[in-house]
């Protein structure tokens, strides 16, 4: 159902466009950084 109903609303052009999307160079100021019990 998923498939049927939404596999053509977004072009490939604009998933492309979509997924290229990335913060400006430079250090970020404003995130916070977490870890996981993995990263101990």
């Amino acid at each position: 159902m998923l498939y049927n109903t939404y596999r053509e609303l977004v072009l490939p052009e604009e998933a492309e466009r979509y997924w290229k999307v990335v913060p400006q160079s430079g250090e970020a100021t404003n995130v916070v950084s977490f870890t996981t019990s993995a990263n101990r």
